[in-house]
């Protein structure tokens, strides 16, 4: 048996024999004593698990974040490109007059603004015999789904 075991053994058998001792015992002292020394044996194993027991990481109660998010990184921008950028990040490949629409952007502010963000590298346009489709450029989406 470890040490554990025989502390808990003891410390229960010791309060047992309190028990009966302060059932017939006419001073009481006994019953008293072992009682005592009955508690002072459970403490003790308790202690003793305690210590058996593996150290746990403590674990934060926040969760850490590693960098920014995309929200954080638009914000960096001018409004009506971040505006474009988040809708194209959410939405994927869309159509120039749905891009108008969703972000309330007139069709010529629109324009302008795809136009300087095909430049820098930010967007691609591709045209069609109906209509313009938008998309952000492949090192835009990687970056962003990196954060």
């Amino acid at each position: 048996m470890d040490k554990k075991t025989i502390a808990v053994v003891l410390g229960v058998l010791l309060v047992i024999i309190a028990f009966y001792f302060a059932q017939n015992d006419a001073y009481g002292v006994l019953a008293i004593a072992s009682l005592l020394v009955g508690l002072l044996a459970l403490v003790m194993a308790s202690l003793l698990m305690e210590e058996a027991r593996p150290k746990e990481e403590p674990q934060p109660i926040v969760e850490v974040r590693k960098g920014p998010d995309v929200e954080e990184i638009l914000w960096l921008l001018p409004e009506k490109d971040r505006i474009i950028i988040g809708y194209l990040y959410r939405k994927g490949k869309v159509t120039q007059a749905e891009l108008a629409k969703e972000t309330g952007l007139s069709k010529a502010t629109l324009s302008r603004h795809l136009k300087m963000l095909e430049e820098e590298g930010k967007v691609i346009i591709e045209k069609d015999e109906k209509a313009n489709y938008v998309e952000l450029s492949p090192k835009v989406k990687e970056l962003l789904e990196k954060l």
